[in-house]
């Protein structure tokens, strides 16, 4: 076993490029807005606000969990 496999097995931190398990990133607000994107590169996925605008006041690509948001308008809602 490798340097890095003892050190991933020791956290339980996924192996890169490996396992068969996708990494659970709890959303908040965002796993249930109209407003989410999902987007995904090679080995990552990315939560992308489809309000958000260079310089405007929603983040692209907020931190997450995001717990509150002005723009938040629930799936299905009105």
């Amino acid at each position: 076993m490798s340097k890095r496999e003892e050190d991933n097995e020791r956290t339980n931190a996924p192996t890169p490029g490996g396992g068969s398990d996708p990494v659970h990133i709890e959303e908040g607000l965002c796993a249930a807005c109209d407003n989410r994107r999902q987007v995904s590169s090679g080995r990552s996925v990315f939560v992308r606000c489809a309000l958000g605008t260079p310089g405007g006041p929603f983040a692209r690509y907020p931190r997450l969990p995001v717990l509150e948001c002005d723009g938040f308008c629930e799936t299905g809602g009105q």
